[in-house]
Parts: C-alpha cells; sequence; structure tokens
C-alpha cells in the first residue's frame, strides 16, 4: 500500500460482508481513497458501481456498512486537500471529466487534468473537445 490510509481503506473494506481481499483491491485500483471516502460519505453508490466488478448490490453494502465508519478525511490522504473540485458552473468540465473516466481515469485524475487543462487553456472559451484533448496531453 502506498499510504496507512489506503491500507486502513482496505481493511475497512475487507470487513463488509461478501467483500474478499481481491474485491477490496479491485475497489481501490479503481478509486482513489479520497474518492471513496466521499462516495460512501455521501452516498454515492452509482460512482461505486463505476469501478468494474462492482455492482449495484455490493456498492450499496459497502455504503450502507462504511457510512458510520467513515471519517473525512482518513489520516494520511493529502489528496483530498489536493483534488480540484468541478463547480456546478462548470458543466464544460464535468463532462469533460466523466468522458474521461469512461476512458479508463480515476475521477480523482480526471478531475485534475481537466482542471490543468483548464489553466493552459488560451483565452476564450473552450469546449468539451478542447478540454479532453488538453487532459489526455497532461498525462
Amino acid at each position: 500500500f502506498s499510504h496507512p490510509a489506503e491500507r486502513e481503506m482496505f481493511e475497512l473494506l475487507i470487513g463488509v460482508s461478501g467483500i474478499g481481499p481481491n474485491s477490496a483491491q479491485t475497489i481501490l485500483s479503481g478509486m482513489s481513497v479520497a474518492d471513496l471516502q466521499r462516495a460512501i460519505h455521501h452516498e454515492r453508490v452509482t460512482e461505486l458501481t463505476k469501478v468494474r466488478g462492482v455492482g449495484t448490490k455490493t456498492a450499496q453494502r459497502v455504503v450502507i456498512e462504511l457510512r458510520d465508519r467513515i471519517r473525512l478525511p482518513l489520516a494520511g490522504t493529502d489528496d483530498a486537500e489536493e483534488e480540484p473540485q468541478q463547480s456546478p458552473e462548470d458543466p464544460l468540465g464535468e463532462e469533460a471529466a466523466m468522458a474521461l473516466e469512461k476512458l479508463g481515469f480515476a475521477t480523482s485524475a480526471a478531475r485534475k487534468a481537466v482542471a490543468a487543462a483548464r489553466k493552459k487553456q488560451e483565452a476564450g472559451a473552450p469546449t468539451v473537445q478542447d478540454l479532453i484533448k488538453g487532459a489526455l496531453r497532461e498525462r
């Protein structure tokens, strides 16, 4: 595990009925610890189901069993403070981030890439395609 928080989250996940070490590792490789914490804390089952191999029932079980045990942020997660959030007034950025997620980006990586692409955009209003291209260049 790269961070103590990742190990702590792994141990919480394997405590959920029906989640074994392989499933827990799959979930952690599909999304960051901070994203997983937020999804559980805000009961966003759909974010958990975006991880390959996690169905609706499993995601619901994770949320139900861990929502009271998750505290934001877990010790050792620096990316909780660093992660750029797409504002509700930024539908283009949100759409670009969702497209990047479909291409296999983790949610936090997609948002960071879109934020970096937006900073590097020249004057004018970028399109969703411009943001996606810029984000892919950031990788």
